[in-house]
């Protein structure tokens, strides 16, 4: 697993994994490992390599910090930098009360930022699995609220993504994972990008599925004494 940031001595290991993508019963020519780490303060510190360069020679490398549990689980900021043909660029997301700041950077280095509001309470809803998952895991609303969510930043349209989204409990299922079948919690995410997140414990995605493709974690691996 490739990484922005090499993992440091104060960082206690969470959990890890690969998200297999399939679409239409086909497997991709991509898929996504991750890694999650917790820092003294109980926040998570979160590694994203979303390779797809056998497809289209792009990629990710995405890191986020999450805020404790105890302090309402928020993510604070995201780094992702996007990997191409033709070179780097790097967007920043530093996420505050009422606004999100998105900070560009394209391949020549040259940085601009731009402030997006959005009310109090909004969610984060990114299309990586890990992210979106420890997103469902931590929604800031009531069961079946609709609140706006931020999707990301559109560098083709020079646009950041915001929708109402709402998440919906449906009933728990035990799925197989490894050599061991596990109780999750399910969820229905609906919005711009409707889908449904089987979630363990940890509230670490196990499946997803979202349209035609479904994603399903392997080489899972987390700490036993770790819980929700």
């Amino acid at each position: 697993m490739r990484v922005l940031h090499p993992i440091s001595q104060r960082e206690r290991f969470v959990a890890s994994g690969i998200y297999r993508y399939t679409r239409g019963g086909v497997p991709t020519q991509g898929d996504e490992h991750f890694s999650i780490y917790a820092l003294p303060d109980d926040s998570w510190f979160v590694r994203v390599d979303y390779d797809w360069r056998l497809l289209d020679g792009t990629s990710q490398l995405i890191e986020a910090l999450v805020d404790p549990l105890s302090s309402g689980g928020r993510f604070q900021r995201i780094v992702a930098q996007l990997q191409s043909s033709v070179g780097n660029a790097r967007e920043t997301f530093d996420f505050h009360a009422d606004h999100v700041v998105v900070g560009i950077g394209d391949a020549a280095g040259v940085r601009r930022d731009i402030e997006v509001p959005l009310p109090a309470g909004y969610a984060v809803l990114l299309l990586k699995t890990a992210l979106a998952g420890i997103a469902a895991a931590r929604w800031p609303a009531a069961v079946g609220q609709t609140i706006k969510a931020f999707g990301g930043h559109r560098t083709e349209t020079g646009t950041s993504l915001t929708f109402d989204a709402a998440l919906n409990e449906l009933p728990a299922e035990n799925l197989k994972l490894g050599n061991e079948t596990i109780q999750t919690r399910v969820v229905e995410l609906t919005g711009e990008f409707p889908q449904t997140i089987w979630l363990d414990s940890l509230g670490v995605p196990v499946r997803r599925v979202l349209g035609e493709t479904v994603v399903d974690l392997h080489n899972y691996a987390r700490r036993p004494e770790q819980t929700a």
